[in-house]
């Protein structure tokens, strides 16, 4: 599944606030092609912390570094 947009969040939200179910809010949008699981998370994280975009700090791949010194060690 792709990701879902900032504006698309909102709008899951907005419409999970309108009490719609998770199931009803993934059949309006059918060609979005939002699986319910997706829907169901970010529900429960607007209602965790109030907000659909934030991400928790610490998410998230950790940045590598590839310098020449960092290279020079593992090739020794």
């Amino acid at each position: 599944m792709s990701r879902v947009s900032a504006e698309n969040k909102l709008r899951i939200k907005t419409l999970y606030e309108k009490k719609l179910g998770y199931r009803t809010i993934v059949a309006i949008y059918p060609k979005k092609k939002w699986s319910l699981s997706t829907v169901k998370a970010i529900c429960n994280r607007a209602d965790l912390t109030g907000t659909t975009i934030i991400r928790k700090t610490g998410s998230g791949r950790l940045g590598t570094v590839c310098t020449t010194e960092n290279i020079k060690i593992l090739v020794n």
